[in-house]
């Protein structure tokens, strides 16, 4: 059985770990170019986004920096609206507030998702929002928001609104349809529902959406898949190739309903053993479970049984814990879990 139960970094397959023993190329080879060409095809093709991505090094967090860099930083007279419910929409809040931006803030309680009618009534009292962030699965609470509806309110308020997505827990374990859904920007990261080696982040941005040079990765937002005038990560990029291909081999749909189905057998075990869940508990990857009356309960699972799961975040920390779902993970794995955690209930 697999140990590692995070809800990111994911564990990664096997044949990608092997990928990364490959001969190293240089970044301004044919071979390198080949190399981006291919991831750039795979995450079109698990995103649906027809426009433009790109690829740097860095965390989601570096992806978020580099939207607000290349894309929003120049607009004038800025107000932005961000929607928070959880740990990672706040981030990106306080991210906003620190580059002495204007924010305004639609907040839920952790474990709720966000409403389409709220969301109107915010964009009405402030007429001046250029941009909106939403956070499609929040992380630390595992809840969905309803991304497609929520950007619907938005565009038929001012179209001229940039709708920006955060997909790191979602683009590829979740539908997620770039295009049809009217997205502007959305970033995700390679250690997530994409099962490769963390270091990567991923940004798509819809054609008509121009960026402007203002960080030191604005070269890699205009050269997409030619080259990259940096040094990358280039081992991991072997990586996040094959782990792609397989995604994609398997069928990206196919490879949604693999998680999901995991999820909803993960649910059945622990409700089956009382075991208490939190919020609305809607995001496939990501489940938040009540901490036992156990102390040091998570350091205990890993002494005893090399079992790795890793706390809730924020003000639920002390209550609760999360349990991971990322990738091609066996049903048998998830009942042995759930085997090892009724015994403290």
């Amino acid at each position: 059985m697999r140990t590692v139960f995070f809800p990111g970094p994911s564990g990664i397959p096997k044949e990608s770990i092997d990928a990364m023993s490959k001969e190293i190329v240089h970044h301004h080879s044919i071979e390198y170019s080949n190399l981006l060409t291919n991831i750039d095809i795979s995450l079109k093709n698990i995103s649906l986004c027809s426009g433009n991505v790109s690829i740097i090094t860095g965390s989601g967090t570096s992806s978020a920096e580099t939207i607000f860099d290349n894309y929003v930083q120049s607009l004038p007279k800025t107000e932005h609206l961000v929607c928070c419910n959880g740990r990672f929409s706040v981030r990106w809040a306080s991210m906003l507030e620190v580059k002495n931006q204007i924010v305004r803030r639609y907040s839920v309680d952790y474990g709720m998702k966000h409403s389409t009618e709220e969301l109107l009534i915010i964009l009405k009292k402030f007429p001046n929002i250029k941009t909106v962030w939403f956070v499609h699965g929040e992380t630390s609470t595992g809840v969905l928001n309803p991304i497609k509806e929520l950007v619907d309110i938005v565009k038929s308020f001012r179209n001229s609104i940039l709708c920006i997505v955060d997909a790191v827990s979602t683009i590829g374990s979740e539908q997620f349809l770039f295009d049809d859904w009217g997205i502007d920007i959305a970033f995700t990261t390679s250690c997530k529902g994409l099962i490769s080696p963390a270091g990567l982040g991923c940004i798509f941005v819809k054609n008509s959406v121009k960026y402007t040079k203002t960080s030191r990765f604005s070269d890699n937002l205009e050269l997409h898949t030619l080259t990259q005038p940096w040094t990358p990560p280039i081992q991991i990029m072997y990586a996040f190739e094959k782990s792609l291909k397989m995604i994609t081999d398997f069928g990206v749909d196919k490879y949604r309903e693999h998680i999901q189905s995991n999820k909803k057998l993960l649910c059945l075990l622990l409700q089956k053993n009382s075991i208490p869940m939190f919020g609305l508990n809607s995001l496939n990857t990501v489940t938040v479970v009540a901490l036992p009356r156990k102390e040091n309960f998570l350091e205990h699972l890993h002494f005893r049984y090399s079992l790795k799961l890793i706390g809730a975040q924020d003000h639920l920390k002390s209550k609760y814990f999360r349990i991971g779902t990322f990738g091609f993970i066996e049903k048998d794995e998830i009942e042995t879990v759930v085997s090892i955690l009724s015994n403290y209930y």
